[in-house]
């Protein structure tokens, strides 16, 4: 949530009517921005819920907390723009410009991972299954891919 800007002018300047006025201007902008910028914000977030069926939580905006629940299993949530990572069960990765994941090698036994393409770029995910090593790609944009590590298969699966 944002904080209302708050600034104590100089009395000095609100002394002065042509920069008094200026201040109480910059004032009243910034104010607007940051409602406009909240109203944004819950825009965006009924958005997403639209798009997802309702399945994903956006509405915990708790600073710090990158959790998200996505049909009832809770996931750490975080991005990755371009580059190479390991992805580890219970993440949910936002990946864009390009991004490749690796899927982690030695997880548990159900483990979960999911991958959204945040960008329409090629999203290239690694890993291991009974086949042996595989890449996949994604290219669309919003899609997301849920992979769960099996032990009886001694690989991840797309489910």
């Amino acid at each position: 949530m944002n904080k209302p800007f708050a600034i104590q002018v100089p009395k000095k300047f609100m002394d002065d009517p042509e920069i008094a006025g200026f201040f109480e201007y910059l004032i009243e902008y910034v104010s607007g921005t940051q409602a406009d910028t909240a109203a944004s914000q819950t825009a965006l977030s009924n958005s997403l819920n639209d798009l997802y069926d309702g399945t994903i939580d956006f509405t915990d905006d708790t600073e710090g907390d990158e959790l998200v629940t996505v049909s009832g299993t809770e996931y750490q949530s975080r991005e990755q723009s371009g580059g190479t990572t390991v992805a580890v069960g219970g993440e949910f990765i936002h990946a864009s410009n390009g991004a490749v994941i690796d899927l982690e090698s030695y997880p548990d036994d159900g483990a979960l991972i999911k991958i959204g393409n945040t960008d329409g770029s090629t999203i290239r995910i690694r890993g291991k299954s009974a086949g042996g090593d595989f890449t996949s790609t994604s290219t669309l944009q919003f899609a997301s891919y849920d992979y769960q590590y099996s032990a009886n298969q001694n690989g991840w699966i797309i489910v």
